[in-house]
């Protein structure tokens, strides 16, 4: 076990709560990326769905850009989150779209992908619980006094 476990920490590097590959061809990004299917679910293993880069994205954002329809069926087949945001605040199918992947698109569409504009549109507005004096009602009857 000790062997496996120094084999393991020679391979790789601890960082952020998070494993990370030494050679970027060697992680779950590039393998979404490129449409290397068994290594992607190979790295599934030790970096999770929703692992993501110094960017934010994760290997659904990588495989939606490069218009990888099948490691999309991979990647949410494992878990992953299909709306999750980016730094930048895009969806997966936010990217798809920026790089006219179009088969990408369709498919994220298919499992209920959304544009960050389309989430925003769906959250309900937050509305702060106001003090009596801050309606406009409260306003008029603290004025009357």
């Amino acid at each position: 076990m000790k062997k496996i476990f120094v084999l393991l920490v020679g391979l790789m590097t601890v960082g952020g709560g998070s494993l990370h590959a030494k050679k970027p061809t060697e992680s779950i990004w590039y393998a979404a990326a490129h449409g290397h299917a068994h290594q992607l679910q190979r790295n599934l293993r030790l970096y999770g769905a929703d692992s993501a880069d110094s960017a934010g994205d994760t290997a659904l954002h990588h495989a939606a850009a490069g218009n990888h329809a099948h490691e999309i069926r991979i990647l949410r087949g494992a878990g992953a989150t299909i709306n999750v945001r980016n730094r930048a605040g895009d969806t997966p199918l936010d990217v798809a779209l920026k790089n006219r992947s179009n088969t990408a698109a369709q498919r994220l569409r298919g499992y209920g992908g959304k544009t960050a504009a389309q989430l925003r549109a769906q959250q309900p507005a937050v509305s702060s619980p106001l003090s009596p004096e801050e309606t406009l009602e409260g306003q008029r009857r603290y004025r009357a006094r």
